[in-house]
């Protein structure tokens, strides 16, 4: 069964998607980066045993993003929170029997 309040969101599968594993010859020091004329901010975090991780900031609402999502007919890559994307599978509830198998199956592996 399709949700109605669903149905109006466009899809994450429907987008352009850009993951910061995707971006070769990435500057390890810029803070920076140039997407089509968009400029989008870099930030990093640091790893155990000394690495350190890159990600976006989303363009609209600065949060730190490892995939910006660009929607037909849209020229902005955004995070998908501010493109209010939503997965295809969201779209379907479950079935009643679906719902108890997946709450046994949680009490069954929950760790005591």
């Amino acid at each position: 069964m399709i949700s109605e309040n669903f149905t109006t969101k466009p899809l994450v599968e429907e987008c352009i998607r850009l993951s910061i594993s995707d971006i070769e010859d990435l500057d390890t020091s810029s803070h920076f980066i140039d997407l089509n004329e968009q400029v989008v901010g870099l930030t990093r975090t640091k790893c155990y045993f000394g690495s350190e991780r890159v990600w976006f900031l989303c363009p609209a609402c600065n949060m730190r993003i490892g995939m910006l999502y660009r929607p037909p007919l849209k020229q902005a890559f955004l995070c998908r929170h501010c493109h209010n994307l939503t997965y295809e599978l969201r779209r379907y509830h479950r079935s009643r029997q679906e719902s108890a198998v997946k709450a046994i199956n949680k009490l069954r592996y929950r760790k005591i």
